[in-house]
């Protein structure tokens, strides 16, 4: 019998072929019919294979030592026609060097999102306006080149969302807290609302930072303002005792550096006290030095019986006489009325 049923157009062979859905029909089919073909035909079927271009059973005449040469014939085939309706990109190294270069690039866009979202919560915390502006324009600079890429070479994954998502979380943050910079009474009415948990929230760490690094600035002010008025030395150590006693410790979360800052401003504030009262001390030693010398010089001009000389160095000694505050400016005063008293007698003496 001459196959003339489920014939079908195979590729693999480029001509028409019996086609079985499964190799035990295919073999029924050799061992029923090939008496009868191998009586009207020398081609024989003797096996069967799987066909893959027509995804079922062939049978054939041809030797299982040829079965491998056409076995590869039909590979190179699949693999054109599979070429043909999935053509591969070039991907040569040029290729993979821009790939690589892009990789790169998204990751360094990446890392500087991450930190200077770090950098911006940091000027949050410590109330560093000028950082913080700063760092927020470059935030949003970073924002767009990140979208570019991604855009350009059509790359949208996970890392790239959740750094869109840092920076949303971040942009919100601050647009929050930045409200209450320049506000000073909205921003203490603000606090005087919360309860203690509500104060241990982030955000509220930020302002609550905020106003107390403002209250520290403004005794520096008053400080600054004050170093150039006489008589301000124990107003002055009372501004750093209140700063470092009171402000300081209400700060939440900063960093030793700026308590650093603060604490060494305000050690700087107090050597300068105390070399300006060492100054003063000094000089003011120097004047009460500077009257007993003209006490002395006037003793010497009574004791001359030069009345006029020690009149003058009396009236000089007096000019420079301050307040009694002490024993020293009591004893001078008292050794200048003595004085002043023989010179009276001394001058009533030569009358007589």
């Amino acid at each position: 019998m001459k196959p003339t049923k489920n014939r079908k157009f195979c590729l693999g062979c480029q001509r028409p072929k019996m086609l079985f859905e499964t190799k035990a029909k295919a073999n029924n089919f050799i061992k029923f019919n090939s008496p009868e073909i191998s009586a009207n035909s020398h081609k024989v079927p003797k096996r069967s294979y799987y066909c893959p271009f027509c995804c079922g059973w062939h049978v054939t005449s041809v030797e299982s030592e040829r079965a491998q040469a056409c076995e590869e014939h039909d590979q190179q085939m699949l693999d054109a026609i599979h070429a043909i309706n999935h053509p591969k990109a070039p991907c040569d190294a040029q290729d993979k060097s821009i790939e690589s270069k892009l990789k790169n690039e998204l990751n360094e866009i990446c890392v500087r999102i991450d930190n200077t979202i770090a950098q911006i919560e940091s000027a949050l915390i410590h109330a560093e306006t000028s950082k913080l502006c700063t760092k927020f324009e470059q935030l949003l600079e970073l924002q767009n080149k990140l979208h570019a890429k991604s855009n350009e070479f059509d790359i949208h994954g996970d890392t790239i969302a959740k750094r869109l998502e840092k920076i949303e979380k971040a942009k919100a943050t601050f647009l929050f807290v930045y409200d209450y910079f320049t506000d000073k009474d909205k921003r203490q009415e603000y606090l005087s609302r919360l309860s203690d948990e509500e104060k241990s929230e982030r955000t509220n760490i930020m302002i609550n930072n905020i106003d107390v690094i403002d209250q520290i600035n403004e005794r520096f002010d008053e400080i600054k303002a004050s170093e150039s008025q006489s008589g301000t030395c124990e107003k002055i150590e009372g501004l750093c005792s209140e700063i470092t006693n009171v402000l300081m410790p209400k700060l939440i979360g900063v960093t030793n550096k700026l308590k650093k800052y603060f604490t060494g401003k305000i050690e700087g504030i107090r050597t300068s006290l105390h070399r300006a009262q060492e100054n003063i001390d000094t000089f003011y030693d120097g004047l009460l030095q500077m009257i007993q010398k003209y006490i002395e010089q006037a003793r010497e001009a009574i004791n001359a019986n030069d009345i006029a000389l020690c009149e003058q160095n009396l009236s000089r000694a007096e000019n420079l006489l301050p307040d009694i505050v002490s024993e020293r400016e009591q004893d001078l005063y008292d050794q200048i009325a003595q004085l002043r008293v023989l010179t009276v007698n001394s001058i009533s003496g030569q009358a007589g």
